[in-house]
């Protein structure tokens, strides 16, 4: 046990160095995973004493606070009612109802988390080391005792509640008197010498403060490197482009379609002049166009009002005809029937407000969703 605390102390400081991950805890503010605690339980002479007969009886509080996951500070007191050895002399018996007090101030190992990572959450049980330093002082004997004290020990610890904000546990340790223990002074300063230590166990119950966030124990943030994010960004703008380029070739094909639909539809006329038959001409041939829409989009661009265009001529070189506008929509939801109805309502202003064609000649209706016919506008002629 020589230079345990030694031990302890590098053992924490690898934790701190060492226990990086790509996620990390998430500190707020500075009372954040604090806690507060009672525990009870008996104390004897580690040496040379009947452990039962001789057990002291004592009570503690402690209050401590979780620095990560792994790493905590507390500070303890406990006091002690019964000395030991009351019944052995008068150099051990006090006469007071309070022998021995004793304050520590410890650090403290989850070595669950260390071990096995710490999940978003407490397990269920974790077990902890617990080591530090404290000032231990005696009552009633004949010259007054004050004492440089050392304690180590385990933890079992299981945690319950809706939020895991109670724990409960048991704790052996061994409490060192390092300098003027029980009326001996020791030549050997702060030197740990297993004949001058009790051994206690005691069990406990904290409480676990709510912290700032609503919550009582530690929690996850991930966090990302710089290249990491470089990357990612460079991922999103790859992605915008890729998606700007298909809508670019997209708005090419629509653009093209009218050409293409042009030069079938010469080629079916020429076919069919051949075979003595007949069939639209170019003008009615544009009441067959589909005006084709974006999701969600109930406006005219400037290519559909090249493909609006060809339909007012035929409107205005046929004063006895009249037109229907019909909307579509490929979204199945509560707007469809508006979506379809402020489609058809946007090709009549355009007929209108540009190429001057009567509104009275011109009805609309938005029909809503159709899987099959999509984000359109139709049109239909209506002969008077």
């Amino acid at each position: 046990m020589t230079r345990f605390s030694n031990i302890i102390l590098l053992l924490f400081l690898a934790i701190l160095s060492g226990n990086a991950q790509e996620k990390v805890t998430a500190f707020g503010k500075w009372y954040d995973n604090s806690y507060i605690g009672v525990n009870g339980g008996g104390a004897v002479p580690t040496r040379h004493h009947t452990w039962m007969s001789d057990l002291t009886p004592n009570f503690g509080i402690r209050l401590g606070k979780n620095i990560t996951p792994v790493l905590g500070f507390l500070i303890e007191g406990n006091a002690y009612f019964e000395t030991a050895c009351a019944g052995k002399g008068p150099d051990y018996h006090t006469k007071t109802f309070v022998d021995n007090l004793n304050v520590n101030f410890l650090a403290s190992c989850n070595m669950s988390n260390l071990i096995l990572g710490y999940n978003g959450e407490p397990r269920l049980v974790e077990f902890s080391l617990l080591g530090g330093y404290g000032w231990g002082h005696a009552f009633g004997k004949k010259q007054k005792l004050n004492l440089i004290s050392s304690k180590v020990a385990f933890n079992a610890a299981y945690n319950f509640g809706k939020k895991k904000q109670w724990q409960a546990y048991i704790e052996p340790s061994l409490n060192y008197g390092l300098q003027n223990f029980n009326g001996f002074t020791s030549a050997d300063k702060f030197k740990y010498n297993i004949n001058k230590s009790n051994f206690q166990v005691n069990i406990g119950i904290n409480y676990k403060f709510r912290n700032h966030d609503g919550t009582h124990n530690f929690k996850w943030i991930y966090v990302r490197d710089e290249n990491e994010i470089k990357n990612l960004n460079n991922r999103i703008h790859s992605l915008r482009e890729e998606m700007k380029n298909t809508q670019e070739q997209n708005r090419v094909i629509l653009e093209n379609k009218d050409a293409e639909i042009a030069r079938l539809y010469e080629e079916i006329d020429d076919y069919k002049s051949r075979s003595g038959q007949t069939g639209l001409s170019n003008a009615e041939r544009s009441l067959k166009n589909i005006i084709f829409f974006d999701e969600g989009v109930t406006t005219v661009n400037d290519m559909q009002q090249r493909q609006l265009e060809a339909i007012a001529i035929y409107l205005l070189s046929h004063p006895e005809t009249n037109l229907m506008v019909n909307g579509y929509t490929a979204v199945k939801n509560e707007g469809a029937e508006l979506i379809s109805e402020k489609r058809a309502f946007s090709v009549l202003v355009t007929l209108v407000k540009k190429y001057h064609v009567s509104v009275d000649r011109i009805d609309f209706q938005g029909l809503g969703y159709d899987k099959n016919k999509g984000d359109i506008v139709t049109f239909e002629k209506k002969v008077k």
